[in-house]
């Protein structure tokens, strides 16, 4: 279907404080997505907590967020997968995620259905 290699025209400035793995990690998603799906539709949004609210330290809930969505995808038949990094502030004492979901886009061709999903759960 596809063979651009994402790792190939990804790369940082050498400023970024994230580990390799992670960047790999997501080249290696979008290719593998890519080349199965002639059509990809990606979405990205980010989870924020509320100010005052106490995060959990494991990841469970945003775990329990993906898992949910992906669920979602499966019952309306549109094969998806997903990315996500947890990003720590300095000037926060709550961390935030930043997401990418993959859909095939051949099955759909909406994305506010999922992100109207997500702000739901």
């Amino acid at each position: 279907m596809n063979n651009i290699n994402f790792k190939s025209i990804m790369h940082d400035n050498g400023n970024c404080l994230y580990r390799p793995t992670i960047g790999n990690n997501m080249a290696t998603l979008l290719t593998e997505y890519t080349t199965s799906h002639s059509k990809t539709m990606v979405i990205r949004f980010d989870v924020t907590y509320p100010k005052g609210f106490k995060a959990v330290e494991d990841n469970s809930d945003i775990s329990a967020l993906m898992k949910l969505l992906i669920q979602r995808c499966s019952r309306n038949g549109v094969s998806s997968a997903y990315f996500w990094v947890r990003e720590q502030s300095l000037r926060s004492n709550n961390q935030h995620y930043h997401c990418m979901l993959l859909l095939n886009g051949n099955k759909t061709r909406r994305y506010y259905p999922y992100i109207e999903a997500a702000e739901e759960m």
